[in-house]
């Protein structure tokens, strides 16, 4: 069972176009969640996010870094451009975000919107 905060995580990876069916999308959702505790994990992502996420999904830190990659250039081409726009306004429409980029801005949203 999703908490609350699982499912606002999970609603706005859905809006944006990340697949559930992909890896990245069960990572993504891990490493906001993590973000959202600790917000200098994304400062350090392979010593730091990439691990924490790694041990909890017990496959190599590589694996996390690709798939989150991958999820979010799938994304970025082929999801709801207002939602991003919305939640990345700052973004070119030429390049995707970062993973750190992605993970920060999201779970900065969903602190923000907790806060409320």
């Amino acid at each position: 069972m999703l908490t609350k905060r699982q499912k606002e995580i999970a609603t706005k990876l859905l809006l944006l176009g990340v697949a559930p069916q992909n890896k990245g999308y069960a990572y993504a959702l891990t490493a906001i969640n993590l973000a959202i505790d600790d917000p200098t994990l994304t400062n350090s992502m392979c010593k730091g996010l990439y691990q924490e996420v790694s041990v909890i999904h017990k496959v190599d830190w590589r694996n996390v870094e690709r798939c989150l990659r991958t999820a979010i250039k799938n994304a970025w081409e082929t999801g709801h451009p207002e939602f991003w726009q919305q939640e990345f306004g700052r973004y070119p429409k030429k390049a995707a975000p970062t993973n750190a980029n992605f993970i920060a801005v999201l779970a900065q949203r969903i602190i923000l919107s907790q806060a409320e």
